[in-house]
Order: C-alpha cells, then structure tokens, then sequence
C-alpha cells in the first residue's frame, strides 16, 4: 500500500472488502457526477457503443461519449452492462 509505503501505519480498519467496495463506489460516483455537470455545458455529443458476446452468451455493451469542450475533444466511458433487448432492437 502507498501508505506502507510513506512509513505511516493506516491500520486494519480499512483494508477490508466493504471498505474498498466503499471507496470504488464514492470515487466512480464522483466521477460520474463531474461528467455529468460538463456534459450538461456542451451543445452536441456523440455516443459510441460496442457489444460483445461472451462464452455465456450474455450480450455485454460499453458506451462511450465524446465532446468537444473549450476547444478539446474528449472521449469518456459512460457505462457497461447488459441490454434490456438483446436482439439488437
């Protein structure tokens, strides 16, 4: 861990599963969030998706947003998961 690494002792109450599932779960909330508020200022996006189907035959999508804002162009994950309809409807 960085911490260990700086010398500094963080304990055990935090390097447990709940706590790091807590941790992923606040930041990508964030991150979420702060997309979410530019998005809102832009004037026209574009959304990419791609599917894939696996070994399971669960159809898996991911979705991407791509915008131009002050002049840069930026490419961001939105999301990945199963679609409602899996025949391409």
């Amino acid at each position: 861990m960085l911490d260990e690494a700086k010398v500094l002792k963080p304990g055990n109450k935090y390097r447990n599963d709940k706590s790091a599932q807590l941790f992923g779960k606040t930041i990508a909330q964030f991150k979420k969030n702060k997309l979410a508020d530019v998005i809102k200022q832009i004037s026209f996006i574009t959304l990419t998706s791609d599917g894939s189907t696996g070994s399971s035959i669960t159809e898996q999508e991911i979705v991407f947003v791509r915008f131009s804002n002050e002049g840069l162009i930026s490419t961001k994950f939105v999301g990945l998961g199963t679609p409602v309809n899996q025949d391409g409807t």
